[in-house]
């Protein structure tokens, strides 16, 4: 059982305690401040209950609830800048309210339906991640390019106390602290990732200790203390954008719900458990600081609570009412130009359904033709110097062109088809990065979101086992996950040493995996 009795709370940084008071010195905290947190908070407990109401009658899929965490989420959205950007996992709906990303489309994706709506440029937010943790490295990667760039940008990311276990947890980390990226990393430890608590995921003391092992500095914070959460992030994001590099803060919260609508808490908590967090509700905190100054009352609140209401409705209503997309959506977004191939698996499937057979234009399919040869003077060379020849047109062709992998840098890559690079475009373009696979394919899948166009290599074909869930999960769907809003314009270069009898995972074809 966890208890609150059980948590050092002089330990996590306090603004506003338990019975409304001010408690800390907080010179930011203005009554118009104080009254939008309080109504986000409120909104997202509308949306986090409404919305657990419609999985169960089938009116949207599984849903991740939110309630317990809503000062977390609130307090650090209100802290973030207009121009900061979110990587949220799959749990933030109150970030994403708090930033603009509307009721239709936030139901859109818990439908199931295509994100269209999502447009990541305009809500400087990225469409949810499942896989935990594998969007942590993307705030990293974008953040590092808005640096390359010239760009005060802080990018902020999320995760629970169970996702720390994962290895992107320690790539995005480990990375940031390397790199110095302007990046907060916020972490809600709630005691469980779904059924296992928090003792069995790590024999850390606490999450924010973890972060002295990437030079990075961590906070305690109050989960339940909107305003704790928010002077913590205004602080984190400061440092950042000074360029003094990336914070971890934790935020010690309790789920008051199950971990998602799939979830029966029953199985591994009590009631008396959750009843003895109950006082502890963000709302009732907040409600409380407010009473005290006459800055809220019971009609105002009454009023909230029912507009709230009627707009998840209405929103749901409407999204209840869009069409599903065509079956020719399966190919039409996720490629800018669609090979050939796929048009007749396509028409396959079509077929098979006793369906109208899909067209296109022809400029929306690739048309692989002969090879057209240049015309002019010619010489030999062999692949390495052809391949170096090569990177050096692109990277002084264009300036968001950025070359990251082991070893490509100082050595020029182990078989020096990064040669000269170093010298010439200099060590924030040709980055020698950690070992770490999956953290050279997230970062580089950050860049290309911040507009870079990174070239990804991995040193030997048989190391890009790691890489694979990156590559899979995200390098391959978000432009069909985001439907155009965001394209990857990202080569990930890997040589096989297929042939040269070498040891094993020097001359690996994983190529053979995805067919």
């Amino acid at each position: 059982m966890k208890r609150p009795q059980d948590v050092d709370w002089d330990q996590l940084t306090e603004i506003v305690d338990i019975d409304g008071r001010l408690v800390a010195d907080a010179p930011w905290l203005t009554h118009e401040l104080a009254v939008a947190m309080y109504t986000d908070i409120v909104r997202t407990r509308v949306f986090d209950r409404r919305a657990t109401a419609a999985q169960r009658q089938g009116r949207i899929g599984t849903y991740a609830v939110a309630e317990g965490h809503e000062a977390i989420q609130i307090g650090s959205a209100r802290a973030l800048r207009p121009q900061d950007f979110v990587y949220p996992g799959y749990r933030e709906h109150g970030v994403q309210l708090s930033r603009g990303v509307s009721l239709e489309t936030l139901l859109s994706y818990w439908r199931g339906l295509p994100n269209d709506l999502w447009d990541q440029t305009a809500f400087n937010q990225m469409v949810i991640a499942i896989p935990i943790a594998t969007h942590l490295p993307h705030a990293v990667g974008h953040a590092y390019a808005e640096s390359v760039f010239g760009n005060d940008v802080v990018t902020a990311t999320y995760i629970g106390d169970g996702g720390t276990s994962e290895n992107d947890f320690h790539s995005a980390m480990n990375f940031a602290g390397v790199w110095k990226t302007p990046t907060v990393f916020i972490v809600s430890n709630n005691f469980y990732a779904i059924s296992v608590p928090y003792e069995q995921q790590t024999a850390a003391a606490s999450i924010a200790d973890k972060a002295v092992g990437y030079g990075m500095p961590a906070e305690k914070v109050n989960g339940f203390d909107a305003f704790a959460v928010y002077d913590a992030t205004r602080r984190a994001v400061e440092r950042a954008s000074k360029g003094e590099g990336p914070t971890l803060i934790e935020g010690v919260c309790y789920r008051f719900g199950p971990h998602a609508t799939a979830d029966d808490p029953a199985l591994y908590r009590s009631k008396e458990e959750e009843a003895l967090w109950k006082p502890y509700d963000p709302i009732i905190r907040m409600r409380r600081f407010l009473d005290a100054r006459g800055w809220w009352d019971d009609e105002r609140d009454a009023t909230l609570f029912s507009e709230a209401t009627e707009a998840f409705e209405v929103a749901l209503a409407t999204v209840g009412n869009r069409e599903l997309p065509a079956r020719s959506d399966i190919v039409s977004e996720a490629f800018a130009k669609i090979p050939q191939t796929m048009v007749e698996q396509l028409h396959r499937l079509e077929a098979d359904a006793g369906e109208t057979l899909s067209t296109f234009p022809d400029s929306a399919v690739w048309q692989v033709g002969p090879d057209h040869l240049p015309e002019g003077p010619r010489t030999t060379m062999s692949m390495a110097d052809a391949i170096n020849a090569a990177l050096h047109q692109e990277m002084a062709a264009d300036p968001t062109t950025i070359f990251l992998g082991e070893d490509v840098a100082v050595a020029g890559g182990v078989f020096r088809i990064s040669e000269g690079l170093l010298e010439k475009f200099g060590s924030r373009r040709v980055i020698d990065t950690p070992i770490n696979e999956s953290g050279i394919v997230g970062t580089a899948i950050g860049m290309a979101i911040a507009g870079a166009r990174p070239i990804a290599e991995i040193q030997f074909e048989g190391f890009s086992y790691p890489a694979f869930d990156q590559i899979a999960s995200h390098l391959g769907r978000i432009r069909f996950r985001t439907r155009g809003n965001a394209s990857l314009p990202i080569v990930v270069r890997m040589p096989n040493g297929a042939g040269i009898g070498a040891h094993e995972h020097h001359c690996d074809s994983p190529g053979t995996w995805a067919k």
